[in-house]
């Protein structure tokens, strides 16, 4: 499963008011929507060059049965996600659909909102996903062996803060564009502390590697002869686990 999050959606329903009408409110929160007026082998397949993170459908918008839309959409992106719109209720089709790997079924009718919070849903799959890869890609005795061979210390609270800091990041990177605001936040929800806390913790173990490194191996992973900044520190751990040294 790559990074990415959910930013386009393609609409495939036989009612064009009820794809309006989901289509809007999509918009409105942030995703770019298109909407397929036509049967699926004439409108999905042209649609390969910017194949769709999401794909919505109706099960009267194919005639070959519901599956099928997923072998179709995977030859386009394998990692597409794909929620199904049924308007009668089936255990067949509900089991079958649920079973597929990167799927989802809604009974209709179904309002707007609850498709936004299907999509919501789905890139909280992805993200569940994106952590346990990154988990078993890097083991904690890993992460501890790195932070101790750079002079922090296990005891202080900061050493869990960085690593907790270490997994978030490499499973969204995006949060090292926003340490205080975004990344913070994320690892005192993840262990329970407040975000200050977090900051002033790291700060404290930082300062601590900085003062006893005695090799100066510290400054040199963060190639400063100064004591670095969370950021600095962060970044460069981010850096050096992302790269696979």
């Amino acid at each position: 499963m790559n990074s990415r999050n959910i930013e386009t959606v393609l609409i495939c329903d036989t009612t064009e008011e009820d794809s309006q009408v989901i289509a809007g409110l999509l918009s409105q929160q942030g995703y770019n929507v298109d909407i397929c007026e036509e049967r699926l082998e004439q409108e999905l397949i042209p649609q390969q060059s910017i194949a769709p993170d999401c794909v919505i459908v109706d099960e009267g918008f194919i005639g070959r049965g519901n599956t099928e839309l997923v072998r179709l959409v995977r030859d386009i992106d394998s990692d597409s996600f794909v929620i199904f719109l049924s308007s009668e209720y089936s255990d067949s089709l509900k089991m079958k659909i649920n079973s597929l790997e990167n799927a989802l079924y809604l009974l209709k009718p179904v309002d707007a909102q609850t498709v936004a919070s299907s999509l919501k849903e789905v890139e909280s799959i992805w993200t569940s996903r994106r952590a346990g890869s990154v988990r078993a890609a890097v083991l904690d005795n890993e992460v501890e062996d790195m932070l101790c061979s750079l002079g922090f210390s296990i005891k202080l609270k900061g050493f869990s803060f960085l690593k907790e800091c270490i997994y978030a990041t490499l499973e969204k990177p995006e949060l090292l564009g926003s340490i205080s605001k975004k990344l913070y936040p994320c690892v005192g929800e993840r262990l329970s502390a407040a975000p200050a806390s977090v900051e002033k913790n790291i700060r404290a173990s930082i300062a601590m590697a900085f003062r006893e490194d005695g090799s100066g191996s510290l400054q040199s992973f963060v190639n400063s002869s100064r004591c670095p900044t969370n950021g600095a520190v962060i970044k460069a751990l981010y850096n050096h686990f992302a790269s696979g040294k």
